[in-house]
């Protein structure tokens, strides 16, 4: 009886074998990297852009509750109702529409919008009847990576000012003024620029 010879597998091809099925698990975890990379990247992108929606709202909704009134900062200064800064502390402003509260009966309060050095936007309230003297207010974080923000204001003179209160009204006048509407700039560190032109109020006594 005669049997057939049987060969195996030589070592040349076992060789490329190996380095065939080498180069695909490396192509396959390329693959599935780059899918889970942009998984990454738009899930973070989501975030981004449902943190800049959220500022937007809280924005909208303070400077839709504008109030004319005044405020003392304790150190025997008046602020004005609605008053930008080319400092830290972007705009400062009196706010209504609160919760009337025994702590807080007349549901007044005073907000503050600044940016730190590290890119991040802050909101600041206090009661309307506290100074910043005698309390820092309660701080939240709306926004980081942020390089700049303007508020950009309309004038009952019909132009607009990055500047408030404006300097072409009397000082009583001054201090309780309100824009007719507020252009709000916010400039990202990525380039990003997203605006907004919101209503103002007229002086509510």
């Amino acid at each position: 009886m005669r049997f057939k010879n049987s060969h195996g597998f030589t070592l040349l091809e076992t060789i490329v074998s190996l380095f065939l099925l080498a180069v695909m698990s490396v192509m396959a975890y390329q693959a599935i990297e780059s899918v889970l990379g942009a998984n990454q990247r738009s899930r973070e992108a989501l975030e981004d852009e449902q943190q800049l929606q959220l500022t937007w709202q809280i924005i909208s909704n303070d400077l839709l509750h504008l109030r004319a009134r005044q405020y003392a900062d304790g150190f025997g200064g008046i602020e004005a109702a609605y008053q930008t800064s080319n400092s830290d502390i972007l705009l400062s402003f009196t706010r209504g529409g609160g919760a009337l509260l025994e702590s807080n009966p007349t549901g007044l309060t005073r907000i503050q919008y600044s940016l730190d050095d590290e890119g991040h936007l802050l909101r600041t309230v206090w009661p309307a009847f506290v100074s910043t003297r005698d309390s820092d207010g309660q701080q939240r974080l709306l926004l980081d990576e942020v390089s700049s923000v303007d508020f950009n204001n309309l004038t009952a003179l019909g132009y607009y000012s990055l500047d408030w209160p404006p300097i072409d009204v009397g000082f009583e006048d001054n201090l309780l003024s309100l824009p007719l509407m507020v252009e709000v700039s916010i400039f990202l560190e990525d380039g990003t620029i997203s605006s907004r032109l919101l209503p103002g109020v007229e002086n509510n006594g």
